[in-house]
Formats: structure tokens, sequence, C-alpha cells
């Protein structure tokens, strides 16, 4: 078995089988006393301590996330000035009574575990509202002065789920450390609350909690320290100590990605806080005075406290080592309970290698990264992967992210921050609610394993400029149609009737070509090429949508709910009046020199204006000659959108029909593996790079096969842009054949 991937590093582990040894600290099953210490996972990695990422990769990562629109990462320093705070205010107040009334169904409760009323929804609307608001308004900026919560709405009231659950709080969105800056944009009507923006949430923060900063120099000044007098907190949480002299800094809690401005030996005597400096590394910490104004105060941390100076070099045996700092820790919805769920998690551990990350997961699976698709791979595909994955990788699946460790024998572990999971022993859903460690052998209250569920691994040390995902899955085993040698350029290829489901085709007298690669390193690869339309009279003609006869799923050229559709429609016309017949050919005709030239040899549909072959037709011929099929289209639409392909509907009457059953999965396989190397070829995928249709091509196709979108009708198809959609197009089949 053979996956497409780039190693970034070996892991090789070889281990004696583990057992779950119930210690003083209880563990998940599979995981052993052993597994407790860090140092288990990274003892036989190659090269543990090598650095994979430098401060200048580490600063191009931060500015790629912040660029990138899907990450949804706030440019604090490049906020404009001056805003409409009235239309703000107004904007903030309507969404607010939107969504507060989801809560009032009854099923929501306070924290005396009440059920939510109008009355305190009512009381929440009421403290939006900015009374200083104004037409022109001035951004203001702050620092977080005490470890504080971003809030959706400027309340201490807890929305619940279930009552007497007040350590999941609906209205919890995001953490601010000590020290992040924040811009500010509003204040509650009670003056409690200020909506911020940080680098990576929108929302209310504790006025008490953020200091105002006289102008943006201060501001930035404060918190834009220079590398060299960087301190980075990387326990998961530390306090300074009790002082009467210091009230403003007594038991100051410091979670783990803090970072403080080191205090240079210059800038104090030999005293801090009525104390010696001995054994204490000396900070500045921000403060809030009785004005509400931004100051610095020099202060004291333990010796035995961890903290780095300069972040922490990124190797996998500091990840590890990082991300074990947290081990047992509470989980916190959206940062609450100075804690972190399992976005905030990896935030954290990352943060104290100078990596600033997105929100949640959604956003960090969007980030440009080295990326791997393992959306349609099978558990196999996935453990293959991960045997070659350095350990802190991420995995997600929907609503969850964990950091992985490692495997023994077949098992794989991670280490994340989790609510809940099915219990492995009475098969119930418990409540986690702790950072741990488990086996992706783990039940999902869906049924379903961890690994079962994973769709993406992301690498956030490695930099992806084209942020594409490379698709994951194992070599398939079925054997190449055989093709006889024609002893000429190309040889005639016809429709048989009594081919399955020949039956349905309406169309079918017209000839295709087979042609043979005279490439020295030909692939015994036979890759069908459609030029999509080209059969005149084809749209006067219906043909069955579905081998059964079942409806349409999704609307396209045919409504959803038809049972037939036309047999080949005409297509549509490009920007200079050609008919999208012409371009595909066009389009086609490059595609096949530049296979030909690779090795593959290849069987098109059509080199002609018309060819007398419906889309049942076209089907059934590469479903006999081909072992992969393309048509090739541009989309009716008028807005260079970029490429897709047509992926096969989430319905499971469809996916069970054969001969989709047996082929779905081989189809998204091959859209995902063009649309990947398009991209390598400079095409900007839309909508992640597919649309769900059931087409008839899909319908009836028993080889990988899709229909591609190469662009719409504005889009340029000239000869130098096809020369690049044909290297794109060679490029995913390299990757799918590979």
């Amino acid at each position: 078995m053979r996956i497409s991937r780039i190693t970034i590093m070996t892991l090789c582990i070889s281990i004696a089988a583990a057992t779950h040894v119930m210690a003083a600290v209880g563990t998940m099953p599979m995981v052993s006393e052993e597994m407790l210490d860090h140092e288990y996972w990274t003892k036989d990695v190659k090269d543990a301590d090598k650095v994979l990422a430098d401060a200048d990769t580490v600063k191009r990562l931060n500015a790629s996330y912040l660029a990138d629109p899907n990450c949804n990462m706030n440019d604090l320093e490049n906020e404009k000035e001056v805003f409409d705070g009235e239309a703000a205010n107004l904007a903030r107040w309507k969404s607010a009574m939107s969504n507060l009334s989801v809560y009032l169904d009854g099923k929501h409760y306070d924290r005396d575990g009440n059920v939510l009323s109008g009355k305190v929804v009512m009381g929440i609307l009421e403290n939006i509202d900015d009374p200083n608001a104004d037409k022109e308004q001035s951004l203001r900026y702050g620092i977080c002065v005490h470890r504080t919560d971003v809030r959706v709405y400027p309340t201490d009231v807890i929305i619940a789920d279930d009552p007497g659950d007040n350590d999941f709080d609906n209205v919890q969105s995001a953490g601010i450390r000590v020290g992040e800056p924040v811009t500010i944009y509003a204040e509650s009507e009670n003056g409690g609350y200020y909506y911020v923006h940080t680098s990576c949430a929108s929302g209310w923060a504790c006025s008490e909690d953020i200091a105002v900063c006289k102008d943006k120099e201060e501001w930035k000044k404060a918190w834009d320290i220079p590398d060299n007098e960087v301190m980075v907190v990387t326990s998961s949480k530390m306090t300074l100590e009790e002082s009467n002299t210091s009230p403003e800094l007594s038991g100051l809690m410091l979670t783990m990605g803090t970072v403080l401005e080191k205090v240079q030996p210059y800038e104090y005597g030999s005293m801090i806080t009525n104390r010696s400096t001995y054994y204490n590394y000396a900070v500045w910490i921000p403060t809030r005075n009785s004005e509400g104004m931004y100051e610095r105060k020099r202060a004291l941390i333990s010796a035995h406290h961890d903290l780095s100076e300069g972040y922490r070099p990124i190797t996998s045996a500091n990840i590890v080592a990082q991300a074990y700092e947290m081990l047992g820790d509470t989980y916190g919805w959206g940062a609450m309970l100075s804690s972190a769920d399992c976005s905030s998690y990896v935030r954290d551990v990352y943060k104290c290698f100078g990596l600033e990350l997105p929100r949640n997961t959604t956003w960090q699976a969007a980030m440009p990264v080295l990326k791997y698709d393992i959306s349609v791979a099978d558990d196999d595909d996935k453990k293959e992967l991960f045997d070659s994955l350095a350990p802190g990788a991420i995995l997600f699946f929907k609503g969850h992210e964990m950091l992985y460790l490692g495997h023994e024998d077949d098992k794989y572990y991670v280490i994340s921050s989790t609510s809940s999971m099915v219990n492995p022993d009475a098969e119930d859903k418990i409540r986690v609610r702790s950072v741990i460690i488990n086996c992706l052998d783990a039940k999902r209250a869906n049924g379903k394993t961890w690994l079962a569920d994973l769709y993406e691994v992301a690498v956030p040390y490695v930099e992806n400029e084209e942020n594409l995902a490379i698709p994951v899955f194992k070599e398939e085993k079925e054997e190449a149609a055989e093709v006889e040698e024609g002893g000429s350029e190309y040889e005639e290829v016809s429709f048989d009737d009594t081919w399955e489901y020949a039956g349905n085709s309406k169309i079918n007298d017209g000839i295709a070509r087979l042609y043979r690669s005279q490439a020295e390193d030909r692939k015994n690869v036979t890759v069908c090429i459609n030029a999509g339309h080209g059969t005149k009279g084809g749209e006067k003609v219906m043909t069955f949508c579905h081998p059964d006869e079942s409806p349409k799923i999704v609307s396209g050229s045919t409504a959803a709910g038809a049972t037939e559709a036309m047999a080949i429609s005409a297509g549509g016309t490009m920007k200079d009046g050609t008919s999208e017949a012409d371009a595909t050919l066009k389009a086609a005709l490059v595609v096949k020199e530049e296979l030909l030239k690779a090795g593959y040899d290849v069987l098109m549909i059509r080199e002609t204006e018309d060819v007398q072959l419906d889309n049942i037709a076209r089907t059934l011929i590469a479903n006999n000659y081909a072992d992969a099929h393309i048509a090739l289209h541009y989309d009716s639409t008028a807005t260079d959108k970029g490429v897709f392909y047509c992926s096969v509907p989430d319905d499971k009457s469809y996916k069970e029909m054969e001969p989709v059953a047996s082929t779905w999965r081989k189809h998204e396989r091959l859209g995902k593996s063009l649309i990947y190397g398009l991209g390598k070829a400079g095409f900007k995928p839309w909508n992640k790079g597919e649309l769900a249709m059931d087409l008839t091509q899909t319908s009836y196709s028993t080889i990988p096969s899709i229909d591609l979108e190469i662009g719409d009708t504005v889009s340029d198809y000239s000869y130098a842009t096809l020369v690049k959609v044909s290297e794109g197009i060679r490029e995913g089949l390299d990757h799918f054949f590979k």
C-alpha cells in the first residue's frame, strides 16, 4: 500500500505493547503509566531536537494567518482609527436581539438552574447600548492587565445547556492573556465592559481588566517586544507572590503563552516589589491605574516557575513537552475558567513558540500551512500517514482538534482538551472536561471512532503559500482495463450495446479515439478526456438521470426530482461568443498532448465539433476503455469563479445505488487530486474545489470519474492558460495514480 504525502519527519517507534495501568493518576484505556512522561513519545524520534522552523519562518507564518480571510484574524495595527460608532452600536444590538431569542426555548438555564427568562435577556440587551457612541468615533487602544474573558454579550449571566452545569457557558467566546493588545470599539451602558478586538476574537471584555493607552504609540510599545527581551510563560498557570506593597501585582495569575518583557539590569536597583531579585526573573507587568489608564510595573517571578527567555525553539521534543504542561487541567469552553477548550489549548501550546494561531477549529483548519486532506481516506490510509508524521501535528474532526503524539503497534495517540466522549466502559456519553491522552480508537457519540471521523491534518510550522491540502489515500488495486494495440497513431473505439446500462443511451453511433503514448516512461494507464457538449441535437433527447430511474437529487441544468435529463446539452457561451463546446474541445486537445507526453494513454471522446455520443454513451465508453474519466466544462457563471469538480452528493439512497456505491469514493479521490494539481499550477479553487451534483456521468461510472469545471464563461482560455490547465491536470493524475 502506498499513499501520497510529503514526509516531514520519519517517526519510528518500536516499543512493547502497553497495558492500561491504573496508578495514582487514572488514565484512559490503552494509555500506560509510561505514557504520562512526555519523553515517551520522542525518545525514539529521529532528530527530535532539530529546529523545525526559525524565527523568520514564524513571522511569515503569522503574517500568512493574518492575511488569510478564512482564518478570521484581526489585524489590530491596521484597523481604521475612526469609524461609525452609531452604526456599529445598532448592528450589535440587532444581532444580539436576534441571537439571544434562540435561548428563550425553555432549554437554557441561568447560574441558579432557572429557565432563562425574557427579563434576563432584556437586561443583557439594555447593557449593549453604548451611551457614548458617535457617528465619527475614534478607536481606542488597550492592554489586558488580568487574564480575562471575551464574552458574546456584556454580562456575567451564564447561559447553560444543563441546569447546574455552570462550567459550560454559551456566552463565553475566548480568553485574553495578560499583556495582550486589544482595540476598543465600544463601552457597555453600565461601563462594566468594553467591546474589543483581540488578535483572534471580537466581543465584550470586563473593563477593569483592560488598561487604556494614551495613544497608539504607547500601545504598540507595550506589546511589540524585541525578540531579545521576550519572556514567555510556559507553565499551565502561575501566580506572582502576594504583596501588600504592590497590591496590583499581588497573586496575579499568568497563563500559558503569556508574553512579558524582560527588565534589564540597568532598569532596577537591588530591589523590586520590596524584595531582592535573587532567584527570580525580573519582568515588566502591565497595570491599570485609578483612571483606567495603562502603566507598567516591575515584578518578580520565582525561579522555579516555567518561564522561557525568548520563544521556545520549535522541535518535536519541545512541542510534546509543552503540550504536557496542561495534562489533566480543566477543559474551558471558549477558554472560560481561565482554562482552554480544544482549539485554545492548541493556540496556547503554539504561542510558546511564537505562533499566533486563529481562534477556533474551523479557522485553524484553514491555515495556509502544510495540510493533508484525509476526508476520504480509510483508517489504514490515515495510519500510514501518521507513521511518517512528527509529534505535534494538529488533527481535526468536525468540532474538535488534537495534537498527535505517536503510536504503539497499531494504536495511535493524541492529547487534547476534551469536553465529552463515549464512556469506554459503559458505552454511554461521559463528561470528561479535562486535557487527556487517549487512543484514536475512542468512540464518539455518533458511534464512529475518532480515527474514522478525522478529516484533516495540519502542521502549523510548515509554510504552504498555495494553501492546498494534499489528498491522502492508498493506491487502488484494480487492474487497468486492457486495450489491444491498434498499430497506428490511434485506434477507433465505438459503443457496444451489450455493455451494462447500454440500453439507457439514446445517441451512441459516434466514434472515440484511443491514443497510445510514445513516451519512454509509458505508464500503462488510460485517461479518458471528455470535451463537454458537442453533440448536435442532444438537448432534444431525454435519458434517465440514474440507472435505476430514480429521481435526481440536486438541481442543476435538470431540476431535482426529475427522472430524465437532456441526453447531452448544447452548453453555454463564452464571453467572446465562442460556444462552450468549442472552448472545452480546445482545452481537451491541449490536455491530450500533455498527458501523452507524460506517458499516459488518452481516450479522446471527441476531437471534432460534433460527435454523436450522449452523456451515457461517453461514460460507458470510458468505463470499458479507460482507468479514469475527466469531463471538461466551463461553468455558466460570469465571475471567473475558479476551478472545481462536481462531487458526489451526501445522500444515502444515492450512495447506495450501483454503480455509485462501488465507485463514489474513487470519484472523490480523483476530484481532490485534480484540484490539488490545478492549485499547484496556480488556479484558485472555488468553494474549496467542489460542488455536490448527481450528474449522469457520475451516476453511470464504474471507474474514477469527475466533471471538472476549469473556469466559467469569462475565464481566460488562451493557449497559454490551457497549457497551465493541462499541467495541473497531469500533476493531479500523477498524484492520483502514484
